[in-house]
């Protein structure tokens, strides 16, 4: 069962133009939990299939700051996800031709798509500031191919291949 804390803080900001900043910092953790699920099914010796799923699990930070500056008070407050793990399903297979030689298979679908907050997003009532950046991540796909060999008592020879898509998109037109 993973566990990841959330973060909510406060903050205040004093200072003047020559004076130094000074700061008060407030902040509470609290647990968030995701389920990792697996199943392994054996219908002979020689062959496996399996089949594993992730929750989703993101760390968020809230932060409402207040900043003041030569008398002035500006209300701000910060979001972003430190942390994100999106939902994964997996499913592989494994067939053991001989004693000697394993060949497994597998393929999982990532949720990147779920990840709307990856900056730090400013907001505030009282001044303009950044509007935050859409980034549209995509679900990935990976496959993966391996085989390991038992030469003798001393060796054991593995190599595979892996090919996996980008959640980033294309970024060749900005």
């Amino acid at each position: 069962l993973p566990m990841i804390l959330n973060a909510i803080g406060e903050t205040t900001i004093e200072g003047g133009l020559t004076a130094p900043v000074q700061t008060d910092l407030e902040i509470e953790l609290r647990p968030g939990f995701g389920a990792i699920v697996g199943f392994l099914f054996t219908p002979k010796d020689w062959l496996s299939f399996g089949i594993t799923y992730r929750s989703e699990i993101a760390m968020e930070l809230e932060f409402p700051a207040t900043a003041v500056l030569e008398g002035i008070t500006l209300p701000i407050d910060l979001e972003t996800t430190q942390f994100f793990s999106p939902h994964q399903v997996q499913f592989g297979a494994a067939v053991n031709f001989t004693d000697d030689l394993l060949v497994s298979l597998d393929f999982a679908w990532v949720n990147w798509s779920g990840y709307d907050r990856p900056f730090l997003e400013v907001k505030s009532s009282a001044a303009a500031v950044i509007q935050s950046v859409d980034v549209d991540f995509r679900d990935v796909f990976h496959f993966r191919l391996g085989a390991e060999l038992v030469a003798n008592d001393w060796l054991i020879v593995r190599g595979g291949y892996a090919f996996r898509t980008s959640a980033v998109p294309d970024q060749s037109d900005e």
